[in-house]
């Protein structure tokens, strides 16, 4: 697969309990406002952020964004993004 020409990558902060699902492989979905301007293709860049603490652990999960929800109840400007792990391409 040919990395998309407009592939973009987004640095998103994650609460601690989102962050560890995705983590573990049971959250394979993000529901953010479209404020980026997401696209299938993009690369997720999820950073486990405490917002009691305001702080970053310093770890972080990367996920191929693979399909994206609007409509169907989804309040207008939001979106679902579907997500799956990145295995090794040299595009990515």
């Amino acid at each position: 697969m040919n990395k998309p020409a407009t592939q973009k990558t987004h640095e998103l902060k994650t609460h601690p309990e989102a962050f560890q699902a995705v983590e573990y492989g049971v959250k394979m979905a993000e529901f953010r406002k479209n404020d980026r301007d997401f696209a299938v293709g993009d690369i997720l860049i999820l950073r486990d952020y405490d917002p009691k603490t305001e702080q970053y652990s310093g770890k972080f999960i990367k996920r191929l964004v693979t399909h994206i929800q609007t409509g169907y109840g989804i309040p207008d400007g939001y979106v679902m993004l579907s997500m799956s792990t990145i295995r090794y391409s040299p595009f990515l």
